[in-house]
């Protein structure tokens, strides 16, 4: 009976610390990002740009670093990929992470980026068949995960072009999905 007593006393113990370790630790909630994507047009002649604006939100409750870059896909009627990237970006030469594209977002804050998309092929995984894109429609979406090891840049500032040293940063990690915009392609 004795020994009941001090198994009890034991367990009340171990729940009392837990609930006061709990009581201080501080509670955090996790950043929340939402993105939304906009076209400018819903119809674009085959040839011209695509222009898409996506907006970055932080809904959570404190700050959070952001991997900003254009995490575009698209897919055609048929389901087929198509390879778009923005045309202005087209003229970076080198496409390693830097530490000028986190960017950090206040809690409520948001970041917004218009770009030209220009969508000449499409590609399908199954066949491994590359053709041109032909009239119809486009559904485009911003699709990105990020996980803690994707989270580093590169240290351009004291390496400078030849830079190989990797330096992580705590920024959001997890899987954001836009909304998705639909463009009809037309002759």
């Amino acid at each position: 009976m004795k020994t009941q007593i001090n198994t009890n006393k034991i367990f009340l113990y171990i729940i009392l610390i837990v609930v006061f370790l709990c009581c201080l630790s501080p509670q955090s909630s996790e950043a929340q990002i939402t993105v939304t994507l906009k076209a400018d047009t819903d119809i674009v002649k085959l040839g011209d740009d695509i222009q898409l604006t996506y907006t970055i939100k932080n809904t959570g409750d404190r700050p959070i670093y952001y991997f900003d870059r254009s995490f575009i896909t698209a897919k055609l009627e048929d389901g087929k990929t198509i390879e778009v990237f923005p045309v202005e970006l087209f003229v970076r030469a080198d496409w390693r992470e830097s530490k000028s594209e986190y960017v950090l977002l206040e809690a409520g804050d948001s970041i917004s980026h218009t770009y030209s998309y220009r969508a000449w092929w499409s590609y399908d995984p199954e066949t491994d068949e590359i053709a041109r894109v032909s009239p119809g429609k486009i559904y485009l979406k911003y699709e990105v995960t990020r996980t803690k090891e994707e989270n580093f840049y590169y240290d351009f500032e004291h390496e400078h072009i030849h830079a190989t040293t990797k330096i992580h940063i705590g920024a959001w990690t997890g899987t954001v999905e836009s909304n998705e915009a639909v463009v009809e392609l037309i002759e």
